[in-house]
């Protein structure tokens, strides 16, 4: 089934942020209950964040992994996703770990609507 939405993830260097992006991330996206996908676009990272994506990718299906050779740069990695989101509506964000508590988005009755 194609997504309907599409989440753009732009990463470098995040394998410290990583753990609590997936955990806030993944239940509010699926609380969505609509066909979605995650885009994150590794940026030629350093540190674990590849290892660590490839481990999350085995049991999150939704999750497709982009990783650009070199460091090109943050709008270079949006582009890259952009370019490669399938789904209707597409959001990019930041890995900062600044998703509530308890947040539940509410265009989901708008992106509902939208089908």
């Amino acid at each position: 089934m194609s997504p309907v939405l599409s989440i753009v993830i732009p990463m470098f260097d995040e394998q410290d942020v990583l753990p609590t992006l997936v955990a806030r991330l993944r239940p509010v996206l699926q609380g969505l209950e609509l066909p979605y996908e995650v885009l994150a676009i590794d940026d030629g990272s350093r540190d674990a964040t590849p290892v660590l994506l490839q481990r999350y990718r085995r049991d999150w299906p939704e999750l497709r992994v982009v990783r650009l050779r070199a460091n090109a740069g943050h709008q270079a990695a949006i582009s890259a996703g952009l370019a490669m989101a399938a789904g209707d509506w597409v959001v990019t964000l930041m890995p900062i770990c600044k998703i509530p508590r308890g947040h539940r988005p509410d265009g989901r009755r708008r992106l509902g609507a939208q089908r």
